[in-house]
Formats: C-alpha cells, structure tokens, sequence
C-alpha cells in the first residue's frame, strides 16, 4: 500500500498577519525607494527555531512590531485619560508602553533565544556595489527554505522532511560567525 502526502491546509490571513508570512522566520529587506535614496540596500534574514508553533511566531511578530504597536495602545489610553488629568493621561500612556514592552520581551525570551540570523548590506559607490556581511550564506539559506516550502505545499515532502531541512539551515546559520 502506498501512501500519499497531503499538502498542508492553506494559511489563513489573519494567520499571516499575526504569524507572519513563512512558518520558518522572516527575510526583512529595505524599500525600494529607501535603497533609491540612500544608495544602501539591507536584508536581513531571521529563522526561528525548527518546530516554532503559533504561539512562538505570534509572540516574536509582536516583539519585532511593539513600537507601533505599543505606541497605538498608549496613545489610545492618552487620548481616554486625557479629559481626566493630563498627568494621568502621561502616566497611563507610560504605564501601557513600558509595561507591555516588558511583557512581551520576557514572554518572548524563549523564541528569541532560539531564533538564527544573518545581515547583509550592499553599498553603491562610485565604482559599483560593495556588499558588507555574509550575502552569499543569506541567499542559499533563503533559497533553501524557499524550496522546502514550495516542496511541502507541492505535498512532495511531508512535515518532518519540511522540519529537517529547516533544521539543517538553523544550525548552519549558527554555526556563522
């Protein structure tokens, strides 16, 4: 008897935005028009630990996004207290930020702690580009990680074969210095 591998359910949107877009972590690149303006262009690529669940990417997506986030629920709380008291307006916009700033970072620990990255830049000068960082081990990583998924979703690969070569590109970018 053979047995076939079925692709896994499609993420759902709301997945995506709390999540983010990859199961495995995150590729950060800067704009288009900030690249055009200052002639520098940064990617950064951020794996999470093999076997990351929901929980682990939504805490490390609120991490990466509190400022804006924090900022609008401190500024929601400004704009509740401020008929009150202006220092109470301040002192819960305070409160709000910092306390979830704190929140979050200890709740986060563990994902942090677990989570791999490399950083590359390239620079226009006027003689032609000059990368900074490992570019080379950023792109076969993110090639890599790429071609697992689309082999997963194809159904080609299961999960475990998914998690191995997700594994195998953690440690590898743990091991870079």
């Amino acid at each position: 008897m053979t047995s076939t591998i079925l692709p896994p359910a499609p993420r759902t949107r709301t997945a995506r935005l709390l999540e983010g877009e990859h199961r495995w972590g995150r590729l950060e690149e800067s704009s288009a028009l900030f690249t055009a303006r200052t002639g520098v262009c940064t990617r950064r690529l951020v794996v999470y630990a093999p076997g990351a669940d929901a929980g682990d990417r939504r805490i490390l997506t609120l991490w990466r996004s509190w400022p804006a986030v924090g900022g609008g629920l401190a500024f929601a709380v400004a704009l509740g207290l401020a008929p009150v008291a202006p220092v109470a307006a301040l002192a819960g916009m305070l409160a709000v930020y910092v306390g979830g700033l704190l929140l979050v970072a200890r709740r986060s620990r563990r994902a942090r702690s677990g989570c791999r990255s490399v950083k590359c830049s390239r620079v226009q000068l006027a003689t032609g580009w000059e990368s900074v960082g490992d570019e080379e081990a950023l792109e076969e990583a993110v090639a890599e990680l790429t071609l697992l998924e689309r082999l997963r979703d194809s159904g080609r690969i299961g999960e475990i074969g998914f998690e191995l070569g997700w594994a195998r590109v953690h440690d590898r970018l743990g091991t870079r210095r």
